[in-house]
């Protein structure tokens, strides 16, 4: 037998009665014009995130009840508490490393269903601040060390530019030009 199915006027009349979704956000039960009784507490505070970030997800208490918990959806996974993809401490998730895959919908809920607003996360690629390792980066911090390396760099950048147009004769240096004449000199 199937189940029957509920329609939108149903839900209307009894909107007192929560309806929630196995495997779905879950929605806001907070009466229309009051706040929930927790507020889901995002640190560093922005919804756009990239990988490798840490962030923190705190369940602010406003109503003194306990058990709050962290809770995630995404598109990959079903509703999971912090505890599966995170480390929790209280009413807190920390998430050392953050990856694409934790874009998602998360929330606090306590032990009695009770629900905060859901907020959207969304975590992207590297940043372009995060560009990869260059030369131009490893001079830089090189150059602000020690002064005595920015000499030895544009030593080193002379002789690099400069290499084949000069040799050694004698303990001089000179042109290969001048290198010529003076071997048909001594020819």
């Amino acid at each position: 037998m199937r189940p029957k199915a509920v329609t939108s006027t149903e839900v209307q009349q009894q909107d007192t009665t929560r309806v929630q979704i196995r495997g779905a956000v879950p929605p806001n039960h907070a009466p229309p014009g009051e706040s929930p009784p927790v507020s889901l507490i995002i640190n560093p505070s922005r919804t756009q995130h990239f990988t490798n970030d840490s962030l923190s997800l705190s369940c602010e208490d406003q109503s003194n009840s306990t058990g709050w918990t962290v809770r995630r959806y995404t598109h990959s996974e079903r509703v999971l508490d912090c505890s599966h993809w995170g480390s929790v401490t209280g009413s807190t998730c920390n998430i050392s490393f953050l990856s694409t895959s934790y874009t998602g919908v998360y929330w606090c809920e306590s032990e009695s269903g009770e629900n905060s607003n859901p907020v959207n996360i969304t975590v992207h690629g590297p940043s372009g601040v995060e560009a990869p390792f260059s030369v131009l980066m490893l001079i830089c911090s090189v150059v602000t060390a020690s002064p005595y390396l920015l000499v030895t760099f544009i030593l080193l950048l002379i002789c690099y530019r400069a290499r084949g147009s000069f040799s050694c004769y004698d303990g001089c240096v000179m042109s290969q030009s001048e290198k010529i004449s003076v071997g048909k000199r001594l020819v």
